[in-house]
């Protein structure tokens, strides 16, 4: 068992680690160097990495402080599950209510993996490639839909 600093540090670690690699990983594939993350260009919507001792996953996640709004929000996308689940071509989980370690709620769509410890160094390896994978494969999926998001998003902030 790690020691609270311990954790702290080996996590501090393991997303240092990740950003070097993921950046390595984008000049190569000539991608934009920065994941799209905060930056969605929808009001509400980010785009995350998230790990638990036993899980990793990355996330679509819809926050609005209107619980009906983010359920507004997160039907808009439910307009285009089949288009979402289909670009991104592995399991895809659908949840229209998740709360966060600090309490936040958010409807949640996300790719999970189980069995991967970032507190093990030995899985680092294999975490940071199934990160990379999974954010590309939600990143273009989510770019494929945001025309129509976009294009409809302005109705339930109006509303």
């Amino acid at each position: 068992m790690h020691s609270r600093e311990e954790a702290k540090q080996t996590r501090v670690d393991f997303w240092t680690y990740f950003g070097q690699y993921a950046t390595k990983l984008r000049i190569q594939q000539q991608r934009p160097r920065k994941w799209t993350l905060y930056k969605t260009g929808l009001k509400g919507v980010e785009l995350k990495f998230d790990t638990t001792n036993n899980q990793m996953v990355v996330t679509i996640d819809i926050y609005h402080k209107d619980s009906v709004k983010r359920l507004e929000m997160y039907e808009r996308f439910g307009q285009v599950k089949s288009l979402l689940n289909e670009a991104i071509a592995v399991p895809v989980t659908w949840t229209d209510n998740y709360t966060d370690a600090v309490g936040k709620t958010s409807c949640r769509i996300y790719i999970s993996q189980d069995g991967m410890d970032i507190y093990d160094r030995n899985t680092w390896p294999t975490a940071m490639q199934w990160f990379a994978k999974h954010m590309l494969l939600l990143e273009d999926a989510f770019e494929e839909v945001k025309p129509f998001l976009k294009a409809h998003w302005s109705e339930i902030f109006e509303a």
